[in-house]
């Protein structure tokens, strides 16, 4: 058997650089559990394949040259291709969770070993399942400078470090290199809901790529802490006594992040284009005579028809959000994505700090002018705290918890529903609750188009069949973060009301099933569509399909992943129903209310609903001059839409977000936002 040959070049990190510290070319051993290693492996000839990184404490020992070989065949021994989870140790009580991957032939492994700075008294655990006895015998010594915090036997302990002999000067010349006051820059590390795949703020209304947009771009208006809409890139505005001339004016000192100056014309073109992506900016673009600009700081909006909504809409949280783009990116077709990311918001966006299905790097700007007003929610000073904010892809909950406990990860967007108890009682955790806007509402959107449900009686058992109650108690989650909610305008928001609700109030199989009765329901599958990747859609679909076998239904429940579910959706035959939720901020509002603002149009993402009474009311809803003019036509909607059960509602609740306890003045949002935040 041939012996892996291993090329070496060991540097130290410290901030932003890396000094090359020694190179050998003695045998070295891998174990996957300690500095952060990046590996070329040469297959022969001039073929390369890249490895991802893996973790390695590393040791120079002449007696692991022979089992060096050992240490990959047995390992890995039917020879195929594996990932094998390792955790890279970045700093004390700071780890990485990384992949090494094996492939067959292989016989030479050039190493970069990057020991961090800090990363001293990082041990190794030498009963890591899946190594080998060679392994565990003597092969893995980390590298270190201080005491030892793994779990090996005082014989063990004893064994000489050949490393630690010159890695402590070299650490100490690298202390040399550490910026003033001998800290690195700080840097917050996230896990999101999702992947941040869709970089074009205007492209897709995806949750992910809002968030992305309030770090990387800035909007003309913002909602505060208290839903009143509040200037943001604006300095000042007026609007004529009829209502149908509006001027606004920028702030001064507001830069692209390529240096280049916001003028009027690049926030007209991108309200256009926003304009053709958002239901409530085609609203808005419909009403509108002109929109030009006057100056280099100003522009000036036209009305043709009174539009009551004017400043709700520019400064609307519903995505997409009409973010600022400089004129040459937006005047990008909207059926396109912009070719660059360039923002004015509070962190920049650079393409070398993306790795996608690893991690995103976003940086501090630090040529934004912040508002002079307190931080409040969306408005307000948007001081960033951070230099930089790391938002990794880990898409299981339990990997994400374990490695925030660990004290790599900060914040987690969506702490798992079975882990808050537990989460609550740890010190080291801090769990962040949701009220009013910032929660979820779930509904049940049927298939109008065809099958049980294109039959109002049918899909108006629904009314009587749906527990939200028990929906909730599937999750597992207290009153403190769920209720139960009839308004379809989610309960705590201005259009709240019970209106059209009277047979949600009681639901019951027992009803549902004598509902059904006097149906023409003949028994045609209908058919549940069950996202297993989507905790709530899962369990929701599920308590449904369960539901509708007791009324009497013959149920086809199909399980399949989101991305499929929203597939499936677009056609008009193939699906009955299906579970889905959406945050209040998007849902209060009948001009942003995803569930019914697609009615009676060509879209393939609503249900292939068309009531026509709900129609003309979208209009007399923005053009309604008060609050309780509009709170009266809300009311109206919701009655249409229960009384011909375009969708049913399963619950209102938050989805916590959880984070570590040295974050501080973390703004309380279901979007998450990192400005003001600190890290201690």
């Amino acid at each position: 058997m041939d012996i892996i040959q291993v090329r070496s070049a060991v540097r130290i990190l410290v901030g932003d650089f890396i000094l090359p510290v020694m190179t050998s070319s003695s045998p070295w051993v891998v174990d996957g559990l300690g500095g952060t290693a990046i590996a070329t492996a040469i297959a022969g000839g001039d073929r390369e394949a890249s490895l991802k990184e893996v973790g390695g404490s590393v040791t120079r020992s002449s007696r692991c040259a022979t089992a060096c070989s050992a240490c990959v065949t047995s390992a890995f021994p039917d020879g195929r291709a594996h990932r094998v989870g390792m955790i890279g140790v970045k700093s004390q009580g700071e780890a990485v969770a990384e992949q090494f991957v094996h492939r067959p032939g292989l016989r030479q492994i050039a190493l970069h070993i990057n020991i961090p700075f800090g990363a001293i008294g990082i041990g190794t655990d030498h009963d890591q399942p899946g190594l080998t006895p060679a392994l565990r015998r003597g092969c893995l010594h980390p590298l270190r400078a201080g005491p030892r915090l793994d779990r090996t036997s005082e014989k063990e302990s004893a064994m000489p470090h050949r490393c630690s002999g010159w890695v402590v000067p070299f650490l100490l010349l690298a202390s040399l290199w550490l910026p003033p006051g001998g800290a690195r820059a700080q840097n917050l590390t996230a896990v999101l809901e999702a992947e941040i795949v869709t970089l074009d703020p205007h492209f897709t209304p995806a949750y992910i790529t809002r968030t992305f947009g309030y770090m990387v771009y800035d909007t003309l208006f913002a909602m505060d802490g208290q839903g009143r809409v509040q200037p943001q890139m604006v300095q000042e505005w007026t609007r004529s006594p009829d209502g149908l001339v509006w001027n606004f004016t920028l702030r001064e000192g507001l830069l692209w992040h390529d240096g280049t100056p916001v003028t009027a014309a690049d926030c007209v073109a991108s309200l256009r284009r926003w304009g053709s992506r958002s239901a409530l900016g085609s609203r808005l673009m419909a009403a509108t005579a002109s929109l030009e600009p006057r100056d280099a700081r100003s522009f000036t909006l036209t009305l043709k028809e009174p539009f009551g909504l004017v400043l709700d809409t520019l400064g609307t949280t519903s995505s997409p959000v009409p973010f600022m783009l400089p004129e040459r990116l937006a005047r990008t077709p909207g059926t396109e994505r912009v070719p660059e990311i360039i923002g004015s918001g509070p962190f920049t966006y650079r393409r070398a700090d993306h790795r996608t299905g690893d991690r995103m790097v976003l940086r501090r700007n630090a040529a934004y002018v912040p508002r002079a007003e307190p931080s409040n929610y969306l408005a307000g000073g948007k001081v960033v705290r951070i230099e930089s904010l790391d938002i990794r892809v880990v898409p299981d909950g339990q990997t994400a918890i374990a490695a925030m406990r660990s004290g790599e990860i900060d914040f987690i967007q969506y702490a798992p529903f079975d882990l808050l108890a537990a989460l609550e009682r740890d010190r080291r955790v801090r769990v962040q609750n949701f009220t009013g806007l910032d929660q979820f509402t779930g509904h049940y959107r049927t298939n109008a188009a065809s099958g049980p449900f294109a039959d109002p009686a049918i899909r108006r058992v629904l009314l009587r069949l749906v527990d939200q109650a028990e929906v909730m108690a599937g999750f597992g989650l207290s009153d403190r973060y769920a209720r139960s909610c009839n308004a379809f305008f989610i309960c705590g928001s201005p259009y709240e009301s019970a209106a059209g609700t009277e047979p949600m109030r009681q639901p019951s199989i027992e009803a549902a099933r004598e509902a059904l009765r006097q149906t023409r329901y003949a028994g045609e599958p209908v058919i549940v569509l069950v996202a297993n990747d989507l905790e709530a859609a899962k369990i929701s679909s599920e308590i449904l399909a369960d539901r509708l076998r007791r009324a009497g239904f013959n149920v086809d429940m199909q399980v399949m992943d989101w991305a499929s579910v929203l597939a499936r959706r677009t056609r008009r035959e193939g699906w009955s129903v299906f579970g889905v939720h959406a945050l209040g901020v998007d849902l209060h509002s009948p001009l942003t209310n995803s569930v019914i603002g697609f009615n009676c149009t060509n879209a393939t993402t609503g249900g292939f609903h068309c009531e026509e009474a709900l129609t003309p009311l979208f209009a007399q809803f923005a053009a309604a001059p008060t609050l309780e003019a509009r709170q009266a036509i809300a009311a109206r909607m919701q009655e249409i839409v229960y009384g011909q059960a375009i969708a049913v509602p399963w619950g209102q609740f938050a989805q916590p977000a959880a984070y570590r306890a040295q974050l501080t003045n973390l703004i309380p949002s279901a979007i998450p936002l990192f400005w003001n935040v600190e890290k201690r």
